[in-house]
């Protein structure tokens, strides 16, 4: 696998990333309803 390759501290960035904008997303959507 990929995930080997890459060191732990850029993947739990990653998932912060992709969490960040999920939340932003659930914020975004809730405003307009």
């Amino acid at each position: 696998m990929i995930k080997k390759e890459i060191p732990l501290e850029l993947t739990k960035k990653i998932c912060l990333l992709i969490g960040i904008e999920q939340a932003m997303r659930l914020v975004l959507i809730g405003k307009k309803i």
